[in-house]
């Protein structure tokens, strides 16, 4: 606590990580002479292995994709479907996740660009006011596609939930939570549709001294974390409880520094939100 606090006066830097290196691969410690046979059969296996990857990648490499993005008719049947689910969902505030996979703007044969893309929205517009949660997945960094898809939830009053690739993600989450490790698992949660607010904000403003304690009670679960102090008003206990639940959760990939760290960085996290730092209560 005291280097924390010796840290107070200087923010906090929310440069990215250094990119992973070779000094950081695990050494092999191995100098012993025996098992000569084992390492033969492990060098054979590994081999075999590298071809398998090495060939996937040049397949995977020689295809592009290409042709139609027909989504308006895919939506349409889509909007009846859930048409017909709506009197079991809304009794019990259930639902549907909808979730597009896409690397391109919608297009059609018959239409040009624009039309499709008109047609496409007038589709989604279609959703409003039914229990819908619609997920878009980018499969490409295409500046053109990402920001037609980005620019849908400010213009559509529909919860709609735009990602990028994981690490395109994990770097977006850093620049504004520093703190956390967008790890797989989180990511996956936001692909599949689970919907939580404090999820949509991640990647696009830092969670407030109360928001994180809610968020750590999602992230641990609530019968787990139930008991710890309001961090508004005990951080220090706030982050003890922190502590002793991470001492028992499995370290995650980072996507960022290529290594097995905490999901959450105690020390940033005490660095920006620790009791020198104003409350907001949301």
């Amino acid at each position: 606590n005291n280097n924390n606090n010796n840290n107070n006066n200087n923010p906090p830097s929310t440069s990215l990580p250094p990119p992973h290196s070779s000094r950081d691969e695990p050494k092999n410690t191995d100098g012993g002479s025996g098992g000569n046979n084992n390492n033969n059969n492990n060098n054979s296996t590994n081999s075999k292995k590298d071809w398998d990857v090495l060939q996937s990648r040049t397949i995977m490499n020689k295809i592009i994709p290409d042709g139609l993005t027909p989504l308006t008719d895919h939506i349409n049947q889509i909007r009846e479907s859930i048409l017909a689910m709506v009197p079991e969902l809304m009794p019990r505030s259930q639902k549907v996740a909808v979730i597009i996979a896409t690397d391109g703007i919608p297009s059609d044969s018959r239409e040009n660009e624009q039309l499709a893309s008109d047609n496409f929205i007038q589709a989604l517009c279609s959703l409003e006011g039914l229990p819908v949660q619609i997920v878009v997945r980018l499969c490409t960094t295409d500046a053109k596609v990402v920001k037609f898809y980005s620019d849908l939830g400010s213009e559509l009053q529909l919860s709609i939930e735009v990602l990028n690739d994981f690490h395109d993600e994990a770097q977006e989450v850093f620049i504004h939570n520093s703190w956390l490790n967008y790890a797989l698992p989180i990511h996956r949660c936001r692909e599949i549709g689970f919907h939580e607010e404090l999820f949509h904000l991640l990647d696009e403003r830092p969670l407030t001294k109360a928001e994180l304690g809610k968020f750590c009670t999602l992230l641990f679960g609530k019968e787990h974390f139930r008991y710890a102090p309001d961090p508004c008003l005990d951080w220090m206990g706030f982050t003890n409880e922190v502590e002793r639940m991470l001492s028992m959760e499995a370290r995650q990939w980072n996507p960022l520094t290529h290594t097995m760290t905490p999901l959450l960085n105690l020390v940033r996290m005490d660095q920006i939100h620790g009791d020198f730092c104003a409350c907001t209560v949301s």
